[in-house]
């Protein structure tokens, strides 16, 4: 989770285009999340 919502803030720019859309996916694919 804590992962999760630093990849939302976009602290976490080393993470791949992957992680970030699985993120989103576990999240529920919020709109401020797909960005």
């Amino acid at each position: 989770v804590l992962v999760a919502e630093a990849v939302v803030a976009g602290s976490t720019p080393d993470l791949t285009g992957s992680v970030r859309a699985d993120v989103v996916r576990r999240m529920g694919a919020l709109p401020d999340a797909a960005r």
